[in-house]
């Protein structure tokens, strides 16, 4: 999904240039630059399996509120 957001970012970057090259020239070229310009922040959440089969990597009743 990255590879074709930054393939489009660098197509309008192209097609505003060649329609303004003095107005669009601090236009972003990367997904990088552009989460940072616009601060755009990835929200990310973990999630545990509340399953029996999980104990030995989770202590289950610290992660889940399941009676063993």
């Amino acid at each position: 999904m990255e590879i074709a957001t930054e393939a489009l970012i660098k197509f309008i970057k192209l097609f505003l240039t060649e329609i303004s090259e003095s107005d669009f020239r601090g236009f972003p070229d990367s997904i990088y630059l552009t989460r940072k310009e616009l601060e755009l922040k990835d929200h990310f959440h973990s999630f545990v399996s509340c399953s029996p089969n999980i104990q030995y990597h989770f202590n289950v009743k610290e992660t889940c509120n399941v009676k063993l």
